[in-house]
């Protein structure tokens, strides 16, 4: 799933990139004969990664949920390694009598899922520029 997800990251990692490329102080520690890699460690990448990281904990959960749907249609991991939507899976011919098999890794997808988005939220709000305080 990564393997396919880099792509979005990597758009949205090069766009502020460019941007911040771009502001003054990067363009005054050029003049100045700072190196590139030192441009880069000090002034680009921290105001990158916090845009990365909501990035991220937003495209956890989806992912987890892609998974998780993977496994329940048998197409995710195979049975000596423990997944949800596999335990979901193996649970469905017992959903009549025991449907706490199906209820428990139900709520621990939809526990992790909501963490992960409500962590996103969290992050794009402290990292938002239009909520700084002056």
């Amino acid at each position: 799933m990564i393997l396919s997800w880099w792509v979005s990251f990597a758009r949205v990692i090069r766009g502020v990139t460019l941007t911040v490329k771009e502001n003054e102080y990067v363009l005054a520690a050029e003049l100045y004969g700072q190196p590139k890699w030192k441009i880069i460690r000090k002034h680009i990448l921290p105001n990158v990664m916090p845009q990365l990281l909501v990035i991220i904990a937003l495209n956890v959960s989806w992912i987890m949920m892609a998974l998780a749907g993977f496994s329940l249609l048998g197409l995710g991991v195979e049975a000596p390694q423990a997944e949800w939507g596999m335990m979901i899976s193996e649970a469905r011919p017992y959903m009549r009598d025991n449907g706490y098999l199906l209820l428990f890794p139900g709520l621990a997808i939809m526990i992790a899922v909501s963490a992960f988005t409500i962590l996103g939220e969290k992050l794009r709000d402290v990292y938002d520029p239009s909520h700084l305080r002056v």
